[in-house]
């Protein structure tokens, strides 16, 4: 495949361990990983946009696996920070919105797990 690109793949490939990439995008929203922890080391960075929890168990394998990993609460905000600032033309305050979520939710931001 063409750096910059993108496939549609087969779930049983992923399944299997046969599928390698740059990124691994999790936009389901099952509790349980959607893929066999043996799997993921055939990834670089794992994104999982699932924010509650934040650490979802697909992140907390991929860490394990030593993959770069991104989780839900990074999109939200990086939608919610685009909104504000299409809504009002003024720049957004990204970091307290992201400080306000955090602590809304109660839960350990990205890089430092349970």
């Amino acid at each position: 495949m063409a750096p910059g690109t993108a496939q549609a793949l087969e779930w049983s490939e992923l399944q299997a361990g046969r599928v390698h990439a740059d990124v691994l995008a999790n936009t389901t929203a099952v509790a349980a990983s959607p893929v066999p922890a043996s799997s993921l080391s055939c990834f670089g960075l794992v994104f999982d946009a699932v924010y509650t929890p934040v650490w979802t168990q697909l992140l907390l394998d991929a860490k394990a696996a030593n993959c770069q990993v991104v989780d839900g609460l990074q999109m939200f905000v990086g939608q919610a920070v685009r909104q504000f600032e299409l809504f009002t033309g003024l720049p957004a305050p990204s970091q307290l919105m992201a400080d306000t979520l955090v602590k809304a939710l109660g839960q350990p931001a990205a890089g430092s797990p349970k």
